[in-house]
């Protein structure tokens, strides 16, 4: 089985939609399961956009390194396109949140190639972590998991998330990532119920202010398997 691991750097400030955002990197590399990384992709993307502040100092991604040494967007995504084509299935750290729709929303923008749907594991939910592991982002996971790679670059994070993926039983990533993603809300009194909304943090739901309740995004298999401690409903 080949799997693509893929991660983008973006461009715009922190509360900019997706859609309205850009890839200043590519990073990308193929694992067979059978040979080990077999391709790799290492890309600084070339925009329009000036890149924001908050990014530079995330990333060390520079409006003078883009100039330097970034390509255009259709030559570089030709190349992940071939990548994409080559493998089984993607590998994406919050990859169902941020990368996918974000490589969904660019390539539509730029009138790149339209990428087909593929099975997405996604390392933040679709690995069963052991129970003290009390953070997913990929800086403590990698920390927990015995190594850090250097500063937040996509081919590092690529890496590292490709390393601990490593660590658990593939099979049973894959059948958690053939899981349909719903919409789970807990069932609170409003913002205003302190019991509640102590144990819908608990479970790790947010707020959402628009709609007013407490939700989380997770694999329905999960959702019908686990013993809340407090009443849910899921949406979709």
């Amino acid at each position: 089985m080949k799997l693509l691991g893929l991660d983008f750097e973006t461009g715009a400030s922190f509360d900019t939609p997706l859609k309205d955002n850009f890839i200043t990197e590519i990073g990308a590399a193929i694992q067979d399961t059978d040979h080990g990384i077999v391709d790799m992709c290492s890309t600084l993307i070339k925009n329009d956009e000036i890149i924001s502040p908050d990014c530079i100092q995330y990333t060390g991604i520079t409006n003078e390194a883009v100039d330097e040494w970034g390509r255009s967007p259709g030559p570089s995504f030709e190349r992940l396109f071939d990548m994409w084509q080559r493998s089984d299935v993607i590998v994406a750290h919050n990859g169902l949140e941020f990368d996918i729709p974000l490589l969904e929303a660019y390539t539509a923008r730029k009138k790149l190639p339209i990428f087909p749907k593929k099975l997405v594991i996604d390392t933040m939910i679709d690995i069963e972590y052991p129970a003290n592991c009390k953070a997913f982002n990929l800086t403590y996971l990698q920390a927990f998991h015995g190594f850090v790679y250097p500063g937040h670059r996509a081919l590092f994070d690529v890496m590292a998330m490709l390393n601990i993926l490593s660590k658990y039983d593939l099979d049973v990533i894959l059948q958690s990532a053939s899981s349909p993603i719903v919409e789970v809300m807990a069932v609170v009194n409003g913002y205003r119920d302190l019991a509640g909304r102590e144990a819908a943090k608990a479970n790790k739901f947010r707020w959402n202010p628009d709609r007013k309740i407490w939700t989380k995004k997770m694999r329905k298999h999960k959702a019908d398997n686990t013993e809340w401690k407090l009443p849910i409903t899921i949406l979709a």
